[in-house]
């Protein structure tokens, strides 16, 4: 009886090793979940902790997913991506200026997936993806919206007796009052090169694109010039804030973060900067007190803005993994939540239509105050207009001479004319 027994001991145990060896062998057969590695590239430095909270939402709902992330200054980043595309080492998701700036010529030039039809685009302002559009196909999703405004210090305008200003010579008057009290008027750098054009932006879209929308079309056409009556009142508007000093002392050695700095640690009473800026000022001194008002161009009080894409995401042709590149957009706008985080993250406004993003109050405020706009110049101009444009706005800053230096860009438009560009509009 006990060998039985212990022949029956012995014959379960067999049988449990081998179930165990069965089911070892069934696991093994088994692969794993691809584990992915997707590179993200960027120029928007100041989006970067709003990004990593959308990309660890994304990993955490993609456990086999890593995101690794990479942003550079707008000034380094287009010819970074424009090397790495060249030797075919361009990252799976990358951030791409809105229209000519650098969407349509990437989408031109073969280096981008189309996305048309996806999820990303449901909702989104067809303004907005037709500047990443090229017939009936779509190579980048929008992100959010941005304008380029006028800040200013509720405390130091309270104390002085001001209000904000609703035509050019009121914000002269305003310049003035605030130099004569020992205070900076206007925050300004230009060490970071992309901000010169802010200011030139924010007055033209009121001085000539609100009263004749077509003048870039008519620059194409040999109608209109940057060295025509139009452009050349414009940058005396600049210059005069510069020779009348109402302007950061040493601004050409001003950096970007230091502009942000002194006005909200209100060593300046305004600066001209993009909305993206108030979730920075908000972090960099809580107690700061300020508000928004479109920057005044006109004689009449009727004044314009400039409106674009705060960022837009694309996916590289050269990925190799496109589908899951392009999941990450969709996730991200599409996801609720994480999208909204994103915008309060931000301080940007959403792209899509009848969207509840619970913006900063002070966006809102601006944002009832606006009657029409108008995009960022370098979304229609044609790619490396932009760099040219912000070099002759340094050059007039500083002394140069008006006629020459807008007869060089008008040069350079037409060359860019010559090398085969070709212009669409929707306007």
């Amino acid at each position: 009886m006990k060998k039985r027994l212990l022949m029956i001991v012995l014959c379960l145990m067999l049988l449990l090793c081998g179930c165990g060896e069965s089911a070892a062998a069934s696991d093994a057969s088994v692969p794993d979940e691809e584990q992915i590695v997707l590179r993200f590239f960027h120029y928007q430095v100041e989006a970067e902790a709003a990004y990593a909270r959308v990309i660890e939402a994304y990993e955490a709902a993609h456990p086999n997913v890593t995101i690794k992330s990479e942003y550079l200054n707008s000034e380094s980043y287009n010819s970074t991506l424009d090397a790495r595309i060249a030797v075919q080492d361009c990252p799976d998701i990358i951030g791409v200026h809105p229209g000519y700036a650098q969407a349509l010529p990437l989408a031109e030039a073969g280096h981008l997936v189309s996305l048309t039809g996806q999820p990303c685009l449901d909702g989104v302002r067809e303004s907005e993806v037709d500047t990443a559009r090229i017939g009936d196909t779509v190579y980048g999703a929008p992100i959010d919206l941005t304008y380029i405004c006028t800040f200013y210090n509720v405390e130091i305008f309270e104390q002085l007796g001001l209000k904000p200003p609703q035509t050019w010579d009121e914000f002269l008057t305003v310049c003035q009052t605030l130099k004569d009290s020992g205070i900076t008027p206007l925050s300004l750098c230009y060490k970071d090169a992309w901000i010169r054009s802010l200011i030139p932006y924010a007055l033209a879209v009121t001085t000539i694109y609100r009263d004749n929308p077509d003048f870039d079309r008519e620059m194409f056409e040999g109608q209109q010039h940057f060295n025509g009556p139009q452009w050349q009142t414009t940058l005396q508007m600049l210059k005069t804030l510069i020779d009348s000093g109402y302007v950061t002392e040493n601004y050409l050695q001003t950096t970007y973060d230091q502009q942000l700095r002194a006005f909200a640690d209100g060593e300046a009473g305004m600066m001209v900067m993009g909305s993206w800026a108030v979730s920075m000022i908000r972090a960099m001194n809580p107690s700061c007190r300020f508000g928004l008002f479109i920057l005044p161009a006109s004689s009449d009080g009727v004044n314009w803005i400039p409106s674009s894409i705060g960022g837009m995401l694309a996916v590289s042709e050269q990925s190799k993994y496109k589908d899951t590149a392009i999941d990450f957009l969709n996730f991200f706008l599409t996801n609720d939540e994480v999208y909204r985080q994103f915008l309060q993250d931000t301080g940007n406004m959403p792209v899509k239509t009848d969207f509840e993003a619970d913006c900063d109050p002070i966006l809102e405020t601006l944002n009832s105050e606006i009657t029409e706009s108008y995009p960022f110049l370098d979304v229609g101009w044609l790619n490396g207009m932009q760099t040219v444009f912000i070099e002759t706005m340094e050059q007039i800053s500083t002394g140069a001479d008006m006629t020459q230096a807008l007869e060089q860009l008008d040069q350079a438009w037409m060359d860019a004319y010559r090398e085969g560009q070709n212009y669409e509009s929707d306007g």
